[in-house]
């Protein structure tokens, strides 16, 4: 078997479905992704109307692999990386990060892969909106 250094990519956010799609080709992949998002949508009801934050992202993401998310403000970035997280609910579609199914997880199940599995760097100090400094 062989085996491939760390590899970087960089998935345009907010690009057409396609280009959500980009994987990285390797003629003897045989290690399984770690994290897959298969057509993940965020919607968000306010009373202006429906705000689509993220829609019809897909994505499979390998061992070793270092990805950068690039976009346009607006283009979806953190939100993909909070449904990944378990931070935040897709409308729609499906992920996965290790054995756990994010979009189908209780909060148990969340509890641990954000205890356990998945980290956030933060480019400032400020915590997120939506949470408290105790959760």
């Amino acid at each position: 078997m062989s085996r491939c250094g760390p590899v970087t990519r960089a998935l345009q956010a907010g690009a057409e479905p396609e280009r959500h799609e980009a994987r990285l080709r390797m003629s003897e992949r045989s290690v399984e992704p770690v994290v897959t998002a298969s057509d993940l949508s965020v919607t968000h009801v306010t009373p202006a109307g429906e705000v689509h934050a993220l829609v019809g992202a897909s994505l499979e993401l390998y061992p070793g692999e270092l990805v950068v998310l690039i976009g346009p403000s607006g283009a979806g970035k953190t939100t993909l990386l909070h449904v990944l997280g378990g931070i935040e609910t897709a409308s729609s579609g499906s992920a996965r990060v290790g054995e756990v199914v994010i979009t189908d997880a209780s909060e148990r199940d969340l509890d641990r892969v954000r205890r356990e599995d998945v980290a956030f760097i933060f480019q400032s100090f400020g915590l997120l909106d939506a949470l408290t400094a105790a959760e």
